[in-house]
């Protein structure tokens, strides 16, 4: 019994972290980006995380562009990530009210799987027409998935990372499940939503 209450805490505690930092950013809001020179800004900014990604099959779909209200700058947490990804020279950008920053997606169709790029970190998302979505990254996230979630994030490379996303797919698979084979850019954010979703 003590054990149990010490995982219920536990997840009670991630839970509260996640909303905590859902409700410091405000709505995050997703749409492709359709500036030429700021989705070339983007891809050059990411060229060899691209290359890499796209050497294991994956074409690029599109840049995502992320935004939040430019009035959330006047909190500490908002303001320290805009520093960081100042201090790395990711592409930004300001629209109305907003800060948007973008980021390279890519799809394999074969697996139906997306990846996100973000800096040296990357997120394979593979969603299952029973509701499971698989998400596998190279960077460790502490927090647990949502319901339906199965989350592995540990350090490695992309490769590496790809490789223990690929064989968790392929172990559902061989227990009967079907992977969900919508690839737009709205099934993404679908999936991204989804995953970063407070529950």
């Amino acid at each position: 019994m003590p054990i149990v209450m010490l995982m219920d805490n536990n997840q009670t505690a991630e839970r509260t972290i996640t909303r905590f930092v859902n409700s410091v950013f405000g709505p995050i809001e997703h749409s492709p980006i359709e500036s030429p020179q700021l989705d070339q800004r983007v891809r050059a900014s990411y060229h060899s995380q691209i290359t890499e990604v796209s050497g294991l099959g994956f074409t690029y779909l599109c840049s995502d562009g992320e935004s939040f209200p430019l009035v959330r700058l006047a909190l500490v947490l908002p303001a320290v990530v805009m520093f960081g990804i100042w201090l790395e020279r990711r592409p930004v950008s300001m629209r109305g009210g907003s800060i948007l920053a973008g980021y390279p997606i890519l799809v394999l169709k074969a697996k139906s799987t997306f990846a996100h790029l973000d800096g040296s970190y990357v997120k394979f998302l593979t969603a299952f027409r029973d509701g499971a979505l698989l998400v596998s990254g190279n960077s460790p996230n502490p927090l647990p998935g949502g319901p339906g979630i199965s989350r592995s994030c540990q350090t490695g490379t992309i490769t590496e990372s790809w490789k223990r996303h690929e064989s968790r797919i392929q172990a559902l698979e061989l227990n009967g499940g079907e992977v969900d084979r919508r690839s737009t850019y709205d099934d993404y954010v679908r999936l991204v939503v989804r995953d970063t979703a407070p529950w």
